[in-house]
């Protein structure tokens, strides 16, 4: 880890918070739900238990794709620039060889 890094934003640590939210709220509605299940003083908790049990942790994984999706743009793009880059740089290094070649003739 670099200190300019982090400074000049070079590094993004964002996803991997995220990711790290997402499984302790995926955690979290299991047990929570769990607990209402077993715990509950009525049918309607025991019922609210089961749909955060089941559907919570569908909805914090759709939350967290969302807001990981820009990310992973970001890095497909960051890649095909880099590759584009360096295909363009043999390009002109190609270019400027058949030149020297040229003007050794």
């Amino acid at each position: 880890m670099n200190i300019t890094d982090i400074l000049f934003l070079n590094k993004l640590y964002t996803p991997k918070l995220i990711n790290v939210i997402y499984w302790v709220s995926a955690v979290l509605y299991t047990l929570t739900g769990l607990f209402l299940i077993i715990a509950g003083y009525d049918a309607e908790e025991r019922i609210n238990g089961l749909f955060l049990f089941i559907f919570g942790i569908v909805i914090a994984r759709i939350m967290a794709e969302l807001t990981v999706i820009p990310f992973k743009i970001y890095a497909k793009v960051s890649k095909i620039a880099d590759t584009m880059l360096t295909d363009e740089e043999k390009h002109s290094s190609e270019n400027n060889m058949q030149a020297v070649v040229k003007e050794t003739e």
